[in-house]
């Protein structure tokens, strides 16, 4: 059997050790080493778990909204936005030619323009568009929800360039814009219980089955073994904590996660999931899906 290789643990985009200088814009420039440091580490090949726990993560923000970057990986990029107002001004029609762009609603309401009709989407809602599909949304109320863009293809990047009021042309970043009046198809609506598989711990409901990507939603309300250490060659594992908590394995170790923490496994790094004390929720993605959605119908 090939040995896995070892994880180091990386806790939102914070780097270890201790802190820099400080200064006048001492926030922004912890953000700035903190890429650097990132972009690095990246670039010498290392291989991290990612765990982001609640509230962390890379910030980025404007008046009406805050993102945080719980993930950047070349299978996935994970943000969570959260939305004070509503009526903010969302991203006009638009459509990624290299990437599925999706939805995991966690509060409020985002509402997506559809043919003939707005898609009004609530709490647990999913909703994706694959390559070439034109989308927008807005939101009618407050919400805080997740967007997952797999395979990444630099809208993270991007989104620090906005971010910085650099001028860039979206398409360098897989983000094409379109007129209003341009023909399009509908964004793919998963609303929770559709595709529910029973098992003997509570449910999955299988949300999203692409090459690209797939989303699993775990509601365990009994008795469950977890899952033993693995490795995953193909494709990155990764779970965010809907409700409730969870100890993920990581080196022999437990990591706890609370409500609101992301773990992402890479390719080659093992992990695993320790048996949980109460009930809880996962929101499980599989970048690419390379056939697990299909093997949990088996």
């Amino acid at each position: 059997m090939r040995a896995a290789r070892r994880s180091r643990w990386s806790s939102g985009d914070t780097p270890s050790g201790p802190a820099g200088p400080s200064c006048a814009c001492d926030e922004g420039c912890r953000d700035e080493r903190a890429r650097r440091t990132a972009r690095s580490r990246h670039d010498l090949g290392i291989v991290e778990a990612i765990v982001s726990g609640p509230g962390e993560g890379e910030p980025l923000r404007e008046k009406e909204r805050t993102i945080l970057v719980k993930a950047v990986q070349p299978q996935l990029d994970v943000l969570e936005f959260t939305i004070t107002d509503a009526g903010y001004e969302g991203p006009g029609p638009h459509y990624h030619e290299r990437h599925v762009d999706s939805f995991f609603v966690l509060e409020g309401e985002l509402e997506f323009p559809a043919v003939g009709a707005t898609v009004v989407a609530g709490p647990g809602t999913y909703v994706f568009a694959p390559p070439g599909t034109v989308h927008a949304f807005t939101n009618r109320t407050p919400a805080r929800f997740l967007n997952i863009h797999a395979p990444e293809t630099g809208f993270v990047e991007y989104m620090r360039a906005v971010d910085r009021g650099d001028a860039v042309d979206p398409a360098d970043y897989d983000v094409h814009e379109v007129g209003d009046d341009e023909e399009r198809a509908d964004a793919i609506v998963s609303r929770p219980g559709v595709d529910l598989i029973e098992r003997r711990y509570g449910t999955v409901e299988i949300r999203a089955e692409t090459p690209q990507l797939s989303v699993m939603v775990m509601d365990i309300v009994r008795d469950w073994d977890g899952v033993a250490p693995h490795v995953h060659d193909d494709h990155l594992d990764s779970f965010y904590v809907l409700e409730g908590e969870i100890d993920f394995l990581l080196d022999g170790e437990r990591r706890h996660g609370a409500a609101g923490t992301l773990v992402a496994f890479p390719p080659g790094v093992e992990h695993g999931v320790a048996p949980p004390t109460g009930t809880v929720r996962l929101l499980n993605v599989h970048a690419p899906d390379a056939g697990f959605a299909a093997s949990l119908r088996r």
